[in-house]
């Protein structure tokens, strides 16, 4: 997912005064812009099991976070009971379909616990909806420019934090003490964007250091791994590659950032391409030995290689958003500009 909606990086604007209500603006925000409908309003206290109305359908929506965002869980049980209460207000507020809003995951068989009460108390006529962190992240993509005041991404780094990156990416001693002098000397803040996630990271860096010193900064940072990616089910593997680049252009590894124009600092990102390639059968893993057999099926239609691409490429790049999202919550609470 390219967004994390966690209380470090939603805002609590107003009127919203708590991380809940934040979570419930974002999701009225989205769903009147996606819909182009504006009978969607909020509804206050009492509590009838339901944040969010839309009037010209009738359509419900409760909304569950956690402060953790995706790296969080959300137990079913709250879900449930808001479920209840809404249905004890049905006849009241006319509601057709409900649908539960979440910022996480559900815990274990959440999913199964919530169908299972929705299937003894609801009639078949109503529908129960679970609208994942997946579908919200979709919905940011498509209207980033209407939402992203609700969001800050900065992540300000500090310069332990990048002299400890410069050793996990195996520098000698003697060149992390030279960085040391060279970001006292010559200091240089550096904002460092990439294609996968909204992270924005802010690092105190050196303008006497080069584009490839960079680089292994910020992929430490962000827990990016060079390893190639196994996929027995699809007969594929996948690795990254690596660039810093300014508009999509790379820039030479060599290059001092010293040599770069101060616009072409403010664009820097850490462009990550995901590379696969079809795998030789070697050995019947568990995984490749159901693959095989679901191949056998009379209704089974064999994948082509552009499907086996696709699926590779779509589970490399959600694992590689996820180690990303695991570093950064990994570090600690982040250090907030003024």
């Amino acid at each position: 997912m390219r967004h994390s909606f966690s209380a470090e990086f939603l805002k609590i604007l107003p009127p919203a005064t708590n991380f809940g209500e934040a979570w419930e603006l974002l999701c009225l925000h989205l769903l009147r812009v996606d819909t182009s409908d504006n009978t969607f309003f909020r509804l206050g206290p009492p509590d009838r099991g339901i944040d969010i109305l839309r009037q010209s359908t009738g359509a419900a929506y409760q909304c569950k976070s956690s402060e953790q965002g995706i790296m969080g869980k959300i137990d079913p049980q709250p879900c449930i009971r808001s479920l209840q209460r809404a249905i004890e207000a049905k006849a009241l507020l006319q509601w057709k379909d409900y649908s539960i809003a979440l910022n996480a995951p559900l815990t274990g068989d959440g999913l199964a616990k919530i169908n299972d009460f929705a299937d003894k108390n609801i009639t078949l006529s109503t529908h129960v909806n679970i609208l994942a962190p997946e579908y919200w992240d979709s919905l940011c993509q498509k209207y980033k420019a209407i939402v992203e005041h609700m969001f800050d991404y900065r992540v300000h780094v500090s310069e332990a934090e990048v002299i400890e990156a410069f050793r996990k990416a195996r520098y000698f001693d003697r060149f992390v003490d030279q960085a040391v002098r060279q970001i006292a000397l010559s200091p240089l803040n550096v904002n460092v964007s990439n294609n996968r996630t909204e992270i924005l990271l802010s690092i105190p860096f050196s303008a006497e250091l080069t584009v490839e010193q960079l680089l292994d900064v910020v992929k430490s940072l962000l827990g990016v791994s060079l390893d190639r990616r196994m996929f027995s089910e699809f007969g594929t593997s996948c690795a990254p590659s690596l660039s810093m680049t300014v508009d999509r252009v790379a820039q030479p590894f060599k290059k001092k950032l010293s040599e770069l124009t101060p616009d072409q600092l403010a664009k820097l990102q850490l462009f990550i391409q995901l590379i696969w390639r079809e795998e030789k059968d070697k050995e019947d893993s568990p995984d490749k030995m159901y693959f095989n057999l679901q191949r056998q099926s009379p209704n089974w239609v064999p994948a082509t290689s552009r499907d086996r691409g696709r699926l590779t490429l779509d589970r490399m790049e959600t694992t590689i958003q996820a180690a990303m999202w695991q570093s950064i919550t990994n570090r600690g609470p982040r250090q907030n500009s003024s």
